[in-house]
């Protein structure tokens, strides 16, 4: 496989433990070289009850993903990935684990 330039600030995504209604919110920041720029074109979560948000801070360059867990979420696991797109054609998807758990 071939590896694009895309540097992350973590591999996986940790939430930990935390009670109901809780706020928990990782940023995540996404960088590409001078070199090689990489526009990051969109993020999603695979967990309903986490919303990934992106914003922009140097196009092309620098990005900060934003991942919430949404205060409805009363107990349980959270498990699933974080998947970031971009334009590069050697690393069009990237796919980071993100795990916590809502404890009652």
């Amino acid at each position: 496989k071939v590896q694009g330039y895309l540097k992350l600030s973590t591999e996986s995504l940790h939430f930990g433990t935390f009670a109901p209604g809780e706020a928990k919110e990782i940023v995540l920041t996404v960088t590409a070289p001078d070199a090689h720029p990489i526009s990051v074109t969109s993020v999603k979560s695979s967990v309903p009850d986490v919303v990934a948000t992106l914003k922009t801070l140097q196009d092309g360059h620098s990005y900060e993903v934003h991942c919430a867990v949404s205060p409805a979420k009363t107990t349980g696991r959270l498990n699933g990935k974080l998947i970031i797109e971009t334009n590069d054609p050697n690393e069009a998807r990237r796919e980071l684990s993100m795990i916590g758990f809502v404890k009652s």
